[in-house]
């Protein structure tokens, strides 16, 4: 079925380039030259109910869901309240007897509803959406010295065992994006018995500015990468800071730089940027508590700190558990050169159309390869 509108589905994870967080910064400091601190301070103020609001995603889940699924909300508590969708569809599954849980990565735009697309092509018996805690929905967000990959895997192995005691104690079928992907496999290697399958969805392990300075440096622009490596210290910083922190952020998401992050890495197809999918990335760059998107953008969620480090992981990596790796093959050329690392644990990487988004914006395409991973013995 093809009932659920991509125009109201689509969401993204911005992965903005070293040019684009100079173009932020230049937005504020303009800012700043207009009105100075206490502008954006009050700024900060006027925008604080939105680090606690995660409107933006239940507007487009209810929409999604329709008539298609019933649509039921749980919670995990351990350190941080995690929450969940989930959802069974009112005619028969196209999948019947699978448990999928679906996790969006740490992003500036990561939202649980961004799956549905893919959902209304797979249709399994039981389908579970979720995003690492402190993005998205999941608006409970850990403090500033325990945003790191630790937390978050503690924190999503805890909902997964939770989310298998919901479903009969069945093991879990994961979908899991970008750098949660990478969260997954450590959990697999400590806690096999969670997983049936586990597909990774343009896996990738780095944030946006080491990114920048590792293609920096790899150019041989060592300065421009200790540029770029002090702005990101300054960013985290400047996060922090009450009230302006909150400004700092909404004033640098603005409608212009969502547009440009669409078009570098998120879509390849003009079509898919439209108003609308503009509109609502906007909303939820705003949305939610701003730290943990700083955190992805400086590398404080990022799975490893070298190509080497993760070469080293994978090379040891022995996983009970099948898992399959899909990317888009317009993706940013570091991002799909570090999925090199995956072959070292010997897991399959499959190209697809698209970029980092693919699975929004050819869920078709990409939910048949699931399909197929998923009910292959």
């Amino acid at each position: 079925s093809r009932s659920l509108s991509l125009s109201l589905t689509h969401t993204h994870t911005l992965s903005p380039s070293a040019k684009s967080a100079g173009s932020m910064l230049l937005r504020v400091a303009a800012g700043l030259a207009a009105g100075g601190v206490a502008a954006v301070c009050a700024c900060g103020a006027s925008v604080g109910n939105l680090v606690k609001s995660r409107e933006v995603h239940d507007q487009i889940l209810e929409r999604g869901c329709g008539t298609m699924y019933t649509r039921t909300s749980g919670r995990t508590k351990q350190a941080l309240v995690a929450t969940h969708e989930t959802l069974t569809p009112r005619g028969d599954p196209k999948i019947p007897g699978q448990t999928m849980v679906f996790v969006s990565p740490p992003s500036f735009v990561s939202s649980r509803a961004s799956w549905l697309p893919v959902l209304s092509f797979l249709q399994p018996s039981t389908a579970v959406l979720t995003e690492v805690v402190g993005y998205g929905a999941n608006i409970d967000a850990p403090t500033a010295a325990n945003l790191n990959p630790a937390t978050f895997e503690s924190a999503l192995e805890h909902q997964l065992t939770a989310v298998r005691k919901e479903n009969n104690n069945s093991s879990l079928t994961v979908v899991a994006a970008g750098h949660s992907a990478f969260y997954v496999l450590r959990i697999a290697k400590r806690n096999p018995t969670l997983f049936n399958k586990i597909v990774l969805a343009n896996p990738t392990f780095r944030g946006p500015l080491p990114t920048a300075m590792y293609d920096l440096t790899a150019s041989g622009k060592s300065v421009l990468a200790a540029i770029v490596k002090a702005a990101a210290s300054g960013l985290w910083i400047t996060y922090q800071l009450p009230l302006f922190g909150a400004g700092f952020h909404y004033l640098a998401n603005s409608k212009s730089n969502i547009t440009n992050q669409l078009k570098s890495h998120v879509y390849v197809q003009p079509e898919s940027i439209t108003p609308h999918v503009i509109d609502v990335n906007l909303d939820m760059a705003r949305q939610g508590p701003p730290l943990p998107k700083c955190a992805f953008l400086v590398g404080k969620t990022d799975a490893f700190a070298s190509r080497e480090d993760a070469q080293r992981e994978m090379r040891s990596l022995s996983l009970e558990v099948p898992v399959m790796a899909l990317m888009g093959e317009q993706a940013p050329k570091t991002s799909d050169e570090d999925l090199g690392v995956l072959k070292l644990a010997g897991i399959p990487v499959i190209s697809t159309r698209g970029a980092l988004r693919s699975y929004e914006e050819f869920p078709e395409e990409i939910a048949s390869h699931i399909a197929k991973f998923i009910t292959t013995q």
